[in-house]
């Protein structure tokens, strides 16, 4: 009776282990800590932990955002294209990976906004409001911010 337990037990952890997607201690730490360097404008730090945490878990979402986040208020403080483009990449491979997420799409409309690019901002704003159709508002006026663009 007690070898079947366990066995029971043996088979249940490897399962655990070999078919669960890893998940790599310290990364919620790490990312808290980026939103905290973003926030106090320490975009070297933010882009450096968030590569970190990247080179671990390739398709995190929440990783892909901050780091397209970061690379954005690097376009807005340095007027470099460049960040914008690198922002755009960053914020397409999360959408590619997570298409129906909330926050990625809230970024990703943010980007688009950004490139003028009219059409993927308003596919970023369809899916924010399917997901949380409160942010209505929200999208309202950024609709119309839009629609003045040129």
């Amino acid at each position: 009776m007690e070898n079947k337990f366990l066995v029971k037990i043996i088979i249940l952890v490897l399962s655990i282990f070999l078919f669960s997607k890893p998940c790599f201690s310290g990364t919620t730490d790490i990312l808290k800590s980026v939103e905290i360097s973003i926030d106090k404008g320490d975009f070297i730090s933010a882009e450096k932990d968030t590569k970190k945490v990247l080179e671990t878990d390739t398709e995190n979402p929440w990783a892909r955002r901050l780091l397209a986040r970061v690379y954005r208020l690097k376009y807005e403080t340095k007027n470099d294209k460049k960040y914008l483009d690198s922002a755009k990449v960053e914020i397409e491979k999360a959408l590619k990976t997570y298409p129906s997420d909330f926050g990625v799409n809230l970024d990703a409309m943010v980007i688009y906004y950004d490139l003028k690019d009219k059409a993927n901002a308003s596919k970023a704003i369809d899916m924010i409001l399917k997901k949380d159709p409160s942010q209505a508002e929200y999208c309202k006026s950024f609709k119309a911010k839009m629609e003045a663009l040129k």
